[in-house]
């Protein structure tokens, strides 16, 4: 039924297309997917450095579904740990450097979702990885955030601005979701990110306050497994 299954296309939103395609069969084929999913996953890993945002974005999305369903129906396989760590390496590294702010949503998306379909117990060693990521995001400090806007549209830039904060609070509540109170510490640390960040600022950018504002299953998160934030810190 898949065979030959390609990304080799000539127009980039087909490559996209392709891209999530693959993701989609790697969610829905089950164990009959294994052998194409080695077959495509080096070009999959290849989109992320493709030089179309779109390309870049979904094939992230994608590499990310693409370690859950290796871990999940093909776990034996000694190749999965190599896999799972080019992937997770690559989209902490997409995250911080790409320049498109798309992207660094995208990737993000992907960092959520790779803590969403592993086991904890695999993605344990990349939790730091994934922390400093997303704290990178967070402080404004990721190459697209730093770069200055080429669009005309003020209030498309604040948009994209939001989107990528969005995200990373997102991703964020994966990881943490990922290994309940084993993230206390780590929770600990972003606390006053948070807190700084759902302040007014000079600029009074409300979309970006309400993209770093905690949500409410984050809150969830924090009462369940770790009240004494609640208790000790005004910000809930």
């Amino acid at each position: 039924m898949y065979q030959g299954m390609t990304v080799k296309t000539s127009l980039t939103d087909e490559k996209a297309s392709a891209a999530h395609l693959a993701g989609v069969l790697s969610k829905k084929a089950g164990p009959s997917f294994i052998q194409h999913g080695w077959q495509l996953f080096e070009p999959i890993l290849h989109g992320c450095s493709y030089f179309h945002d779109e390309v870049r974005g979904q094939s992230a999305k994608t590499a990310a579904l693409f370690c859950g369903f290796f871990t999940q129906h093909d776990a034996a396989n000694p190749k999965v740990q190599q896999v799972l760590g080019e992937v997770a390496g690559r989209l902490f590294e997409m995250t911080t450097t790409d320049d498109s702010k798309e992207v660094c949503s995208d990737s993000l998306t992907a960092v959520g979702t790779l803590f969403e379909v592993v086991s904890p117990a695999l993605m344990a060693s990349y939790v730091e990885g994934a922390s400093q990521a997303i704290m990178t995001v967070l402080t404004e400090k990721a190459v697209c955030q730093t770069l200055a806007d080429d669009e005309d549209d003020d209030e498309e830039s604040e948009d994209h601005d939001g989107q990528v904060m969005d995200t990373a609070a997102e991703a964020f509540e994966q990881v943490a979701k990922c290994f309940g109170s084993g993230f206390a510490q780590t929770f600990a640390t972003f606390l006053p990110v948070f807190t700084k960040m759902a302040k007014p600022s000079k600029a009074d950018n409300s979309r970006v306050r309400k993209a770093c504002e905690p949500t409410d299953s984050l809150k969830l998160y924090s009462v369940s497994h770790n009240a004494w934030f609640c208790t000790t810190n005004p910000f809930f």
